[in-house]
């Protein structure tokens, strides 16, 4: 039994995230020690090294999924290029009909109960978590026995399906990712994670510990911990912590950790043990926000610049992501204090995401807001850094609410607008943070201001994606800065920021 697993591409230009891909590398686990012989196949790698699939995709990629010659080909996604492993995988059904068809991973999890009847060549769709069921879907096409232990319990990746030094030469970090369990014990309405995992689970410290020190000897220098919260359990990440620094492995790493929880005990325990970055979603800010997303990460807490102070003199880069509403959405109202919010963690010395609200399908942020969806790019091609073959998107014309990053659930006029100001604001909050500050404390000139001003020098910004609108929102902003600040303390801070200034991707 030959099985393919396909990972799409995701990024064009930016590479630092770039890392074997850990989901298949656990299913490849699977497949092999049931006797199946294995082969990744790594789009979001090969788009970077194949000249030939970065100018026709569909075709050298069909072409080289059906040189594989697969039995089982499975399918995963990151949501924004689910549409590529669905034209890939009708590609081969047609060219191979005998061969069998399998989606898993968040996204499709989600849509599962209309995926088969959409896009009929879908044989089968993974739901949740996939070690188990796979293993049960091999067993059942090959009639060989049960594992040992269960599919749940085998931690250790196949990396033997993957070139490292390949990932090596496009990524220099050098990084892999790595679970140290799954889930989230916080329930935000707007994520997928609540319904995907259906309990909350750390892996033993020894076993996480293990995977790491085999690590160095294949050339790996960072580790990304992909799992939805590295803090579910505070006192279990300390410990987690003092065993990586006692280990002495020589590895940096990087995390999904939630705000409540970076006590500064726990922020210097990290930092010991060899992290340099902490990723954490903010997301709601102000009162309409928190009861949207059932989440409130800073009413009550410790201040956002204490715990942001704590990283930055620990040696840990904090980036915190904020979610964006459009107007007529209930969290709408909050638009203008959240952008101070995230002002405020600029200066502090964060990196900022300011994201839109994208309403997945199956949370409850999506049917308490009972969107109505059309087949809309604009947040593909103004937002994100992606191949023209993932924002090209035919598919959501006919099922939009299946494809939450190539539709809007407003108005046209209004999403245009909103993606516009929230990309316009990202690149001036992180480009002009001082002044925007001085500004809003010498003349009471908010970021959305300036932003809205800053916009108005365009005459047709929809020509341009988002690397190219970075430059242009650079200039227009320091022309608005530079007229708003005449006569204030402002001015001298703008001259020295623009000095510093770099292009945004």
């Amino acid at each position: 039994m030959r099985v393919v697993l396909v990972n799409p591409p995701k990024s064009h230009y930016d590479v630092e995230e770039l890392a074997p891909p850990l989901g298949l590398l656990r299913l490849a686990r699977v497949a092999y020690e049931l006797g199946a012989t294995v082969h990744v196949e790594d789009y979001n790698l090969l788009w970077h090294l194949d000249a030939q699939l970065r100018s026709s995709f569909y075709e050298a990629a069909t072409e080289r999924l059906l040189g594989l010659e697969g039995d089982i080909y499975g399918f995963t996604s990151m949501a924004v290029d689910s549409h590529v492993a669905l034209e890939l995988a009708r590609r081969v059904k047609c060219q191979r009909p005998d061969s069998f068809m399998v989606f898993g991973g968040t996204h499709f999890s989600s849509i599962s109960e209309t995926l088969q009847s959409a896009f009929p060549w879908v044989d089968m769709i993974v739901r949740g978590e996939g070690e188990v069921a796979f293993e049960e879907l091999l067993r059942n096409r090959s009639g060989c026995s049960p594992l040992a232990a269960p599919a749940s319990s085998v931690a250790s990746p196949l990396y033997d399906v993957v070139r490292f030094p390949a990932y090596f030469h496009v990524n220099p970090l050098r990084m892999v990712n790595l679970e140290a369990g799954r889930g989230c014990r916080f329930k935000c309405t707007f994520c997928y994670s609540p319904a995907h995992y259906q309990v909350v689970r750390d892996f033993p410290i020894d076993s996480v510990v293990e995977e790491l020190a085999a690590l160095p000897a294949l050339g790996v220098r960072s580790v990304w911990f992909v799992e939805d919260n590295f803090l579910n359990d505070p006192k279990r990440a300390l410990n987690l912590c003092f065993a990586i620094e006692e280990a002495r492995l020589g590895l940096k790493w990087s995390c999904y950790a939630t705000f409540p929880q970076l006590t500064k005990s726990l922020v210097n325990a990290m930092a010991s043990a060899g992290c340099t970055e902490v990723f954490s979603g903010i997301d709601a800010v102000g009162t309409s926000a928190e009861r949207s997303f059932h989440k409130a990460f800073l009413r009550g807490k410790t201040p956002l610049e204490l715990k942001t102070r704590w990283m930055v003199d620990a040696g840990i880069t904090p980036t915190y992501a904020f979610l964006l509403s459009p107007p007529s959405h209930p969290a709408g109202g909050n638009f203008h204090l959240t952008a101070c919010t995230a002002l405020e963690a600029r200066l502090c010395g964060a990196e900022t995401l300011l994201n839109p609200l994208n309403l997945y399908a199956g949370t409850l942020a999506q049917t308490a807001f009972a969107p109505e969806y059309a087949a809309d790019d604009l947040q593909v091609q103004l937002m994100m850094d992606v191949p023209d073959v993932v924002a090209d998107n035919p598919f959501a014309a006919l099922h939009p609410g299946m494809f939450p990053f190539h539709a809007r659930y407003v108005g046209e006029q209004e999403w245009r607008d909103f993606l516009a100001l929230s990309h316009c604001l990202s690149t001036l909050i992180n480009t002009y943070p001082k002044t925007l500050a001085s500004l809003l404390d010498t003349r009471g000139t908010d970021p959305v201001q300036v932003a809205e001003k800053t916009l108005q020098r365009f005459a047709d910004w929809s020509r341009l994606k988002g690397v190219e609108m970075r430059q242009f929102e650079q200039d227009a902003g320091f022309f608005v800065l530079e007229h708003l600040a005449v006569g204030s303390p402002a001015s001298a801070v703008l001259e020295n920021e623009r000095a510093s200034t770099a292009i945004l991707l």
